[in-house]
């Protein structure tokens, strides 16, 4: 009987042991054997409350700068804002600069899948990973992992502008998505983002690719109002979206397929005695210009007598229309069946032309054409939204 009294404390104190080296482990960083990735709590920007009172953890990977080693900048905005209303602890994973390539990848996430072992270990109910630009990358890198409850990514990107190794990116992404494994996987992309210049937009593909994976998915690509590669920043992204996407990580049992956020359109303009001529210009227009880059027109206001548009680029050379942006009024040109605008001190008129319901051909050309009038850029544009 006192043989088995003492067997029986000695398993205690062996599974006390266990506990308590879990929860230890946590007390300092990890790295590899390397010392180039390693693991590190956040504690300035979001409160460390310990697995007993969180809800959950973020692993949170930041992003790429090349050789500017930026594993001490801030943990972005909408992270942040998630994990204190969520109640989850942040681990920061970082990468040194020379470790933090492609070749790299799988190591880091092997290392990602180790600390998901120890936080579960600790006592983590709730393990999400996230990330912005590389960092959004790697984190799509993780959907094979059945262990992580949810990927949350921001303009997931390499470190290229070229257009095949972003197809060539792009493409293996998809393969990843398509044998996805997390549940909950929510990717954001931008209009202006210089990493969209592909003839074919990554969106589209990694949907294909996310349908066939039976994981619950959300996929934001451009929302109005927010653009370029930084637009997670902007003020109002938070608002719009933070409790949508916290709702969406944290479903208990979401169904598979594609998932929408429900939040309030953005402000738009129409004034009820609006020429009747303009409303078919009114929308989402989007194509890749002469010069391979993507331009997107969003309107904003409809006028008695003009529409406002917001026009976006991605900041690259090569395009015909480098140096516009912003928003443009539009006057309607009624003998002409178009829409016109004075650009660049009225050296430049943008004409916009309905080639169909659906497509709206702007071209950019002198005020003095010559005859037949040349012109220094052109785009057809898709409607992709009435809105």
């Amino acid at each position: 009987m006192a043989w088995l009294l003492g067997k029986s404390l000695q398993g205690a104190f062996f599974t006390i042991a266990i506990v308590f080296v879990g929860l230890a482990a946590y007390s300092a960083c990890h790295a590899d054997q390397a010392d180039d990735v390693w693991a590190e709590w956040e504690t300035s920007a979001a409160q460390h409350l310990g697995p007993d009172k969180a809800t959950g953890v973020l692993l949170y990977l930041h992003g790429n700068a090349g050789s500017l080693d930026v594993t001490s900048n801030p943990v972005t905005p909408f992270f942040v804002a998630m994990a204190k209303q969520a109640k989850w602890d942040i681990l920061r994973i970082k990468r040194r600069p020379a470790t933090d390539i492609e070749a790299e990848d799988e190591r880091i996430v092997r290392f990602v899948a180790e600390e998901i072992t120890r936080l579960r270990m600790a006592g983590y109910r709730w393990v999400v990973v996230g990330g912005s630009d590389r960092g959004g990358w790697l984190a799509l890198l993780m959907s094979g992992l059945p262990d992580a409850d949810a990927i949350i990514a921001t303009v997931p990107t390499t470190t290229t502008y070229d257009v095949h190794e972003l197809e060539r990116t792009r493409d293996a992404l998809a393969r990843r998505l398509a044998d996805a494994r997390t549940r909950r996987i929510a990717v954001f992309f931008f209009d202006g983002d210089p990493h969209e210049n592909v003839p074919q937009r990554r969106a589209p593909v990694l949907r294909r690719a996310l349908q066939g994976s039976g994981s619950s998915f959300m996929l934001v690509d451009g929302p109005p109002g927010f653009y370029g590669h930084g637009a997670e920043i902007e003020a109002g992204f938070v608002s719009a979206y933070r409790d949508c996407v916290l709702r969406f990580a944290q479903a208990v049992d979401p169904p598979p397929g594609e998932q929408t956020c429900a939040i309030p359109p953005a402000s738009r303009k129409r004034s009820p005695v609006a020429d009747p001529g303009l409303r078919p210009y009114w929308g989402r227009w989007r194509g890749m210009d002469e010069g391979g880059v993507y331009v997107t027109l969003q309107a904003e206001e409809l006028g008695m007598r003009d529409i406002v548009y917001r026009l976006v680029r991605a900041n690259l050379p090569g395009s015909g229309f480098q140096g516009l942006g912003g928003r443009l009024s539009f006057q309607l040109d009624v003998p002409r069946h178009r829409i016109f605008c004075s650009t660049r001190e009225g050296r430049e008129l943008l004409i916009g032309t309905l080639k169909s319901p659906t497509e709206l051909e702007l071209v950019l050309r002198p005020t003095q054409s010559e005859n037949p009038p040349v012109h220094s850029a052109r785009v057809v544009l898709s409607r992709i939204s009435e809105d």
